[in-house]
Formats: structure tokens, C-alpha cells, sequence
């Protein structure tokens, strides 16, 4: 089974759940984009709107320093099994929102906040995949 992990700017909520089910599971093809992803918001790289994801990862033991956002395509929709998406609904293409694949985790983004909001978006994310390889059917 091929499971693809959507947020806004693929920087932060789509790239944990990424990190985490491939941390707990071997089993499954595993990717992440978004929906928008930008370069800059504010006139400022994102990286800064997002500088807590890593330190964040770092507390579970997963480095996601290296990885490079990636814009979510229909043919990516098209190629994979399941598609959870973590982004609001008016950011969806059409080809998402028509497609049947599609689950919603209505977890919040976590940009531009602090540390600990970090973690508890970390955590979220973390128990849903949890949650998810229990009651997945491949």
C-alpha cells in the first residue's frame, strides 16, 4: 500500500506523519507534499515560519533537516492508495476533493508558533499514525 501525507506547504504536519509511519513501519510507501508549497510568506524564507519542526523531530529521534518541500501533483493523487490530508479544505485542488482516497486530519498548522505547540502537533500526528497502522487495511 502507497499512503501520501498532505499539508499546506509540506514543511511541518505532512512530512511528521511521513517520518513517523516510516519510523514504525517498514510495510508501506510512504510520501508527503502540499498543497501550496511556497518559498517565502512575509516576504521571508519559510524555513523561519517552521524552525521548530526539527527540533521538534530531533526529540523523537528523527532528523528532518535534509528534507526539501514538495508540491503536491494529481498524478502523485493518481499513484497512491490512500491520501491523508491535513490542510484546509479550501486549499484543496479538484482532483483532491473529488478523489475517494482522501481522509482529513483536522490537526492545526504550526506555523509561526512556539516549541511546545510544535510538540503538541508532533504528538497529534503522532498518535493518529498510531491509530492509523492499527486499523489500516492494506
Amino acid at each position: 500500500m502507497k499512503i501520501l501525507f498532505v499539508c499546506k506547504s509540506n514543511f511541518a504536519r505532512s512530512q511528521i506523519a511521513e517520518a513517523f509511519l516510516k519510523k514504525f513501519s517498514k510495510k508501506y510507501e510512504v510520501a508527503s507534499a502540499g498543497t501550496m508549497v511556497e518559498k517565502e510568506w512575509l516576504g521571508k524564507p519559510i524555513s523561519i515560519f517552521h524552525n521548530y519542526v526539527v527540533p521538534a523531530m530531533l526529540e523523537e529521534g528523527i532528523d528532518l533537516s535534509q528534507n526539501i518541500p514538495k508540491q503536491l501533483t494529481k498524478e502523485m493523487v493518481d499513484n497512491f492508495d490512500k491520501v491523508v490530508v491535513m490542510a484546509s479544505k479550501d486549499l484543496w485542488p479538484d482532483y483532491l476533493s473529488k478523489s475517494e482516497k482522501v481522509d482529513f486530519w483536522d490537526i492545526l498548522d504550526p506555523r509561526g508558533t512556539d516549541l511546545e505547540f510544535h510538540r503538541r502537533v508532533r504528538n497529534d500526528i503522532k498518535n493518529k499514525i498510531k491509530s492509523l497502522l492499527k486499523n489500516i487495511k492494506p
